[in-house]
């Protein structure tokens, strides 16, 4: 069975004005075509070496 991914990665946006102003995520979860996700930021809070944890599941 084939599976479609979309990864979307908002860096340095604050969660709560995410979920208010991206009202189309928060459909496609309620309908179950979605899983929400929240990540607390490790230090030091840099974008690349915290990308390579999301795509690799290690700690900084």
């Amino acid at each position: 069975m084939k599976h479609n991914v979309i990864l979307i990665v908002l860096d340095g946006l604050n969660y709560e004005v995410a979920r208010h102003a991206m009202g189309h995520l928060q459909a496609w979860h309620a309908a179950g075509r979605a899983a929400l996700y929240k990540m607390e930021c490790e230090l030091p809070a840099l974008s690349r070496p915290l990308y390579e944890c999301i795509l690799t599941g290690v700690a900084p």
